[in-house]
């Protein structure tokens, strides 16, 4: 995480260090943006994650596509959007999606196809600072990934004392 953070941080810099607009990104590139990507690319690789329960069936039904639910608190409640064919989209284009995403919800304004169709779910309380989190799998996805706040802790490498951070699950 220490090495994620501190690469979104250089992005950071050279967008706000960007003269012309046409070049500027003001979406915030976040940690959850970069870790949609990273379980993108999990998925990818282990499609029996990116699966659905057929109970119907009794079958695990491996998905063709990777679409993503991300966890928004809304003054509703907990809704989870979905980014569609995240796989396709760079880490950029999820962070304006998930920006998007949180604006509607705040707003209301979520539609019901925007909720649907997800095959892994991911939701980050580490911004609220939860630090333990225990999500339940939003059936009939067959897993999900939860995200708690980092914290700085300190490390012995080499026979030499330093710190990293932790971002425990």
């Amino acid at each position: 995480i220490s090495e994620l953070e501190a690469g979104r941080q250089r992005y950071k810099q050279r967008q706000a260090s960007t003269k012309d607009s046409a070049q500027r990104n003001d979406t915030p590139l976040t940690v959850t943006a970069i870790i949609v990507k990273a379980v993108a690319n999990c998925l990818k690789r282990f499609p029996r994650f990116n699966a659905a329960l057929d109970n119907t069936r009794n079958e695990l039904v491996l998905r063709e596509y990777v679409n993503i639910g991300v966890a928004v608190d809304t003054p509703r409640g907990l809704l989870v959007p979905v980014l569609r064919q995240v796989d396709q989209m760079s880490i950029m284009e999820i962070a304006a999606a998930l920006t998007e995403f949180g604006e509607k919800g705040r707003a209301g304004k979520l539609a019901l196809n925007d909720l649907q169709g997800s095959g892994f779910t991911i939701s980050n309380l580490g911004g609220i600072g939860v630090s333990n989190i225990f999500p339940v799998v939003n059936w009939p996805e067959v897993a999900i990934l939860g995200l708690a706040t980092s914290r700085m802790q300190p490390i012995i490498s080499e026979n030499k004392l330093g710190a990293s951070t932790d971002n425990t699950p």
